[in-house]
């Protein structure tokens, strides 16, 4: 112990260790949504789009599709 200087002389109370946790946690998570939503910011999905789907050609449509699938892989490399 002498080797060691920041040893603690005693252990937090458990809840106050959750509450910790739990704090820190949520506030992770939170910081992940922000950042997703500003990278991700004003894309919609235009198949969800209802003035999308009545106004769609056959190549709208597949240039839609095309860019569904880069979003979809961006987001999925984003939460990787």
């Amino acid at each position: 112990m002498n080797a060691v200087k920041n040893i603690p002389q005693g252990f937090p109370n458990v809840v106050d260790a959750v509450e910790d946790y739990q704090n820190g946690i949520y506030n992770i998570v939170l910081e992940i949504s922000n950042e997703y939503s500003r990278q991700f910011e004003g894309e919609e999905d235009p198949i969800q789009s209802p003035m999308a789907v009545t106004s769609q050609t056959s190549l709208k449509s597949s240039q839609n599709v095309q860019v569904r699938e880069l979003r979809e892989q961006r987001r999925e490399k984003f939460l990787i």
